[in-house]
C-alpha cells in the first residue's frame, strides 16, 4: 500500500548518527512530530 502512495509516514527530521543523543532525546520526549532518522555516512 505504501509502494501505491495509499498512505505515507511523517518524518520530524535527519539526524546525523554523531547527534544520535539529541534524536533520542527528541524521540522519548513524546513530541517528536513524525518519524526520526539517522543519517550513516
Amino acid at each position: 500500500m505504501a509502494a501505491d502512495g495509499h498512505f505515507s509516514i511523517p518524518l520530524a527530521g535527519t539526524y546525523p548518527l554523531e547527534q544520535w543523543r539529541e534524536a533520542a532525546e527528541l524521540s522519548l520526549s513524546g513530541k517528536p512530530g513524525g518519524k526520526l532518522a539517522l543519517r550513516v555516512r
